[in-house]
């Protein structure tokens, strides 16, 4: 029994097997065990692109002068989504070098992916909303509250900033609580 079906193993399904074991391998080791946060982050930036081109296609996309698909945009949206999967890949990264656990490395990293899920469900809605679905005013009223929650934090960009000018920001409130 063993001999035929080893018999029936070609060189062929060798190398895939091998190269997928090897592909999801790295994939694990770079972002991380497959959870359900991850899966849903996947599974909302696909939706969401999907929902783009849709609402490109139809004409109707704020990303051009003339709504109209476009390459160039669709690039842009996925190297987005590329540097969206390169900060969790670097948020677990960091999280198995400094924090004592994986545990904790995984807490850091979906909690990452829940913040760019959220942005991602918002720009299915946008999408949606341009296409002409209806949403509940609940709803909609939920995410404008949380994206204007969000942006209102980002008032000044922290990259501006050198390190030596934020401490010295942090130190002059540090003395005002005192």
């Amino acid at each position: 029994m063993i001999r035929k079906w080893v018999d029936g193993i070609n060189t062929a399904s060798v190398v895939v097997f091998t190269g997928t074991s090897v592909i999801s391998g790295a994939l694990v080791y770079l972002f991380g065990p497959w959870n359900k946060v991850f899966a849903w982050l996947i599974i909302f930036m696909g939706a969401d692109l999907i929902t783009g081109i849709i609402t490109a296609i139809v004409k109707k996309s704020a990303k051009t002068k003339d709504g109209k698909f476009s390459s160039a945009a669709g690039t842009e949206g996925l190297f987005k989504k590329i540097g969206v999967l390169i900060c969790v890949m670097v948020a677990y990264g960091a999280g198995t070098v400094f924090l004592p656990t994986t545990e904790e490395a995984l807490v850091l990293r979906d909690a990452i992916i829940c913040g760019f899920a959220f942005f991602e469900v918002a720009s299915i809605f946008e999408n949606l909303d341009k296409l002409g679905v209806k949403f509940p005013p609940v709803l909609i009223k939920f995410v404008k509250k949380i994206k204007k929650k969000v942006y209102a934090e980002e008032t000044t960009n922290p990259s501006d900033e050198s390190l030596s000018d934020a401490e010295a920001a942090n130190d002059e409130k540090e003395e005002e609580i005192e």
